[in-house]
């Protein structure tokens, strides 16, 4: 097909007009892509802690609260102001983890705990401490004394007169028994022999 000069002219123009057109034309601001880039991220939150037990019957009033000090790292269950129903230390000097509970007996006491699904005997002795409290050391590498920090349980410690005390379990006291497991750091897995109970954690049969 033949062009004249002055339909030529005309068709190189329009073309022009085109590719500038096209050059200028940009995306707004606002559109779809901004508002993907500004959306808030989502804000993961624990779930809720129990508040009775599976058969429906109360916890202990309280809450727990997690602190660090030279001392070592301790998680306490207690009503604001008041002393402690149960606390779970470790202390990193000697990566051992104690489980207490506010009581008074003139010598040792079995007491039983239940949690996770299983149950052990802890055989507790007088702390000698300010408050009247009774304390064992606990392997922290038992599956009973992990789920103490499972989330949304109940664990339950009965006394030798068989009174039983049930406490929501909580995510914080990872935290204690981390701290005291040197193993929680190591860059490489390296075999360790089978765990041995304690006789102070010895199954309840």
């Amino acid at each position: 097909m033949h062009l004249s000069r002055k339909s030529a002219h005309f068709c190189c123009i329009t073309v022009c007009a085109i590719l500038v057109a096209g050059c200028n034309s940009e995306p707004e601001m606002g559109g779809p892509e901004q508002a993907v880039a500004e959306a808030p991220a989502p804000v993961l939150t624990p779930g809720a802690a129990a508040t009775v037990a599976p058969d429906g019957t109360a916890l202990v009033p309280g809450s727990w609260t997690v602190g660090e000090d030279a001392m070592g790292v301790r998680a306490q269950y207690a009503e604001a102001g008041e002393r402690p129903s149960v606390t779970v230390t470790c202390d990193p000097t000697y990566n051992s983890v104690s489980l207490s509970v506010a009581a008074t007996a003139g010598g040792p006491q079995a007491w039983r705990l239940d949690a996770g699904g299983e149950a052990a005997r802890i055989d507790m002795l007088p702390s000698g401490g300010v408050l009247p409290e009774l304390t064992a050391q606990v392997n922290q590498g038992l599956a009973i004394i992990q789920s103490l920090a499972d989330q949304g349980g109940v664990f339950m410690l009965t006394s030798p007169q068989g009174q039983p005390s049930q406490f929501p379990t909580h995510p914080g006291i990872r935290r204690v028994l981390d701290r005291c497991n040197p193993m929680a750091a190591a860059p490489i897995a390296q075999e360790t022999p089978d765990a041995v109970i304690a006789p102070s954690e010895v199954p309840i049969r």
